[in-house]
């Protein structure tokens, strides 16, 4: 019996792949028990301290190996996005923890009472920015709206030659 065999038959029997007595999360798809996990993590976050060079020139090697075979290099387990480097579940959750990051800091900000956009300056009052971002913000819709006016007219105009030409 090797020993992939002997691994399945650990796992049809619950039991922990390491210590082999307790009972395994086989139910959500762990081969170890909550110890043994518990103590692997721990050697993992020890190791990683005592080399982290030597981590991250491994983290890096396999960054590139998963990229060249297609595969999202985040997590391994699914093909990244045509075009793409890393997969769809990877990115949402990416853009989720990064927007979770973005609206922690922004509370933070606000309970200080300083701006929601640069957190250094006093926010105006009944507004969330201070003056310089309210200026920047103000310019920029300013810009925005100016912008989309141009591009509702050249639609229209476009639309106009085109209908002409078909009738």
């Amino acid at each position: 019996m090797d020993i992939n065999e002997y691994r399945k038959l650990l796992k049809k029997a619950h039991l922990c792949r390491e210590c082999r007595k307790q009972d395994a999360f086989t139910l959500a798809g762990h081969t170890l028990c909550a110890e043994c996990r518990a103590r692997n993590t721990e050697l993992r976050a020890k190791k990683r301290k005592n080399n982290p060079q030597h981590e991250r020139e491994i983290a890096k090697k396999r960054y590139y190996e998963r990229k060249a075979k297609g595969i999202c290099p985040n997590c391994g387990k699914r093909k990244a996005e045509e075009g793409k480097s890393w997969c769809r579940v990877c990115v949402a959750k990416a853009n989720k923890k990064r927007a979770l990051e973005a609206y922690a800091k922004m509370c933070e900000a606000e309970h200080k009472g300083l701006c929601c956009k640069c957190k250094k300056k006093p926010r105006l009052k009944e507004k969330k920015l201070c003056k310089d971002c309210y200026e920047k913000v103000v310019k920029n819709a300013r810009k925005a709206t100016e912008v989309s006016k141009i591009k509702r007219e050249s639609k229209r105009v476009w639309r106009g030659i085109h209908s002409a030409a078909y009738c």
